[in-house]
């Protein structure tokens, strides 16, 4: 439980809070809730009895918290009644109390949500340190018999069913991501890499590029690569995706060729990020 309760906490600092304050506040309660469960006293409010012993229990801030609850229908929607209200002060009151200290803390959650999304990196993982030995490895296993009888039809179908369901949701999932784009900032807009037009030509060649490595079969090895081959098909990173049908082509020959995107013998590339080379790129382009 202590893990579903941190899981969702982390969640929550991840998405901007909520603008709508009855979304919000449901939020708060739903939280409150699990805080709950997790110290091992889950919250039952079924009866007056019920709210005025959790509001002993938990102390005058929840109990503030619970006054705003049942005076918005969260707690006690059946009960007309009884009346909480002399056991625990004037509901209104703390109810409006409670109202303010929710905005100081749907603040923080704010500036935490921005300080996440104006620095958090999208980072492409470093190559293996020794390359040569991780394909030498490949080409051994690959000899195992047996091996490729299994991995193959297993290999080629998880390749085909992904590259039919992709085709079932193309269309509304460029829509979102244009939707995502435009309603982000300028200053997120800037530091994007996977912008929605680069989406959408990589989208485009996805077939190709499933083509190409159902072609290489057994023989691939899927991160031998210097970029991210199915968001641009090019050496290195680049913002603008730019490159004829023929070369496309090309360059998807030459790696069912040599199975990969360079020669086994070459240096491998350390982790990089890829905001900062969108960054770096759109800068001078500009200049």
């Amino acid at each position: 439980m202590d893990t579903v309760c941190s899981l969702y906490n982390d969640a929550l600092t991840c998405r901007a809070p909520a603008k709508n304050y009855a979304l919000f506040f449901l939020e708060r309660y739903l939280r409150l809730k699990i805080k709950a469960v997790r110290a091992g006293a889950p919250i039952q409010i079924n009866t007056v009895n019920d709210f005025i012993d959790c509001c002993k229990h938990y102390g005058i801030k929840v109990q503030r918290l619970l006054c705003e609850f049942y005076l918005h229908n969260l707690v006690l929607d059946q009960e007309t009644d009884l009346n909480p209200g002399p056991f625990v002060g004037d509901i209104q009151l703390q109810a409006f109390v409670s109202f303010g200290v929710n905005q100081l803390k749907w603040l923080r959650a704010y500036n935490t949500f921005q300080r996440h999304e104006n620095s958090l990196d999208l980072w492409v993982r470093a190559e293996p340190r020794d390359p040569v030995t991780l394909w030498r490895e490949h080409r051994s296993l690959m000899r195992i018999l047996g091996v490729i009888e299994i991995l193959g039809p297993m290999h080629e179908d998880l390749i085909r069913h992904s590259l039919e369901y992709f085709l079932t949701i193309k269309d509304l999932a460029i829509d979102a991501a244009k939707f995502r784009y435009r309603t982000s900032s300028p200053n997120i807009q800037l530091r994007e890499p996977f912008k929605y037009e680069n989406f959408e030509l990589a989208a485009s060649r996805l077939n190709l590029y499933g083509e190409r490595i159902l072609q290489a079969g057994p023989s691939w090895l899927g991160y031998r690569f210097l970029s991210p081959i199915i968001w641009h098909p090019a050496p290195g990173y680049q913002a603008l995706y730019e490159m004829p049908a023929g070369q496309i082509n090309q360059f998807f020959d030459d790696l069912v060729a040599h199975h990969g995107c360079r020669p086994p013998h070459e240096v491998p590339s350390p982790a990089y990020s890829l905001t900062a080379l969108h960054v770096n790129y759109n800068v001078f382009t500009r200049a």
